[in-house]
């Protein structure tokens, strides 16, 4: 791959534009049967980035970027795991990367004891790497990944920081979404909202030799 990035500031505007081209390559060889499965793809990666400083520690921000997500090797992996001969698990050499269309609009504000962001998001992945079970006559079924949906999520994030002291810091984060998934088979269309919360606090002590952390996770049930 190769990348390139250029950057400006212009008074109250910033702005930054960036792409990456790759050429991947993936070829698995199962020595087993000698069959050779090649993969190759050729795909580019733009972004763009402008904000817009509103005062001293406001900035408003507009952003679009292309990203992928590949297949693990789990994934990947075409033996079958008969550790419960029921409830079989394979993967799937020949799944294709799912690709990621971001677009955000943000807020943030930095002060010196705390620190605000939110940001509206849109995002459309496309070939979606998912997980289904497929069943046999016998009761059997085996576990496996295809890439079968289309999703489009629209939400809203919210990050809090505080630091009053300099022992003391707490950040508190939330991200709550709309989604929704599209398959060529209509009945397996699903939608819904979903959220998460999280908060992540430490004190340190003992002149800041030992640290004591709390962390809390939500994750609301998942379409």
């Amino acid at each position: 791959s190769v990348y390139g990035i250029i950057a400006h500031q212009f008074k109250k505007f910033k702005y930054q534009f960036g792409v990456r081209l790759e050429q991947a390559y993936q070829i698995p060889n199962l020595i087993t049967d000698t069959n050779r499965i090649v993969n190759q793809y050729f795909n580019f990666f733009p972004s763009a980035h402008i904000r817009y400083v509103v005062k001293q520690g406001s900035e408003l921000g507009l952003s679009y970027s292309r990203r992928i997500t590949r297949a693990s090797s789990s994934d990947l992996n075409p033996f079958t795991s008969y550790a419960d001969p029921l409830n079989l698990q394979r993967g799937n050499p020949y799944l294709q990367p799912e690709f990621i269309d971001s677009y955000d609009l943000s807020y943030s504000q930095e002060a010196k004891k705390f620190n605000f962001s939110a940001s509206l998001f849109y995002r459309r992945t496309t070939d979606m790497i998912s997980r289904i079970r497929l069943f046999s006559e016998n009761n059997a079924s085996v576990q496996t990944f295809i890439n079968l949906n289309n999703s489009h999520s629209l939400g809203t994030e919210l990050v809090f920081s505080y630091k009053p002291t300099s022992w003391y810091r707490a950040t508190l984060s939330s991200n709550v979404n709309y989604i929704k998934y599209v398959t060529e088979t209509t009945s397996w269309n699903r939608s819904g909202i979903n959220g998460s919360v999280k908060l992540n606090t430490s004190v340190d002590f003992w002149k800041k030799t030992a640290t004591f952390q709390l962390n809390v996770n939500y994750i609301a049930p998942r379409i």
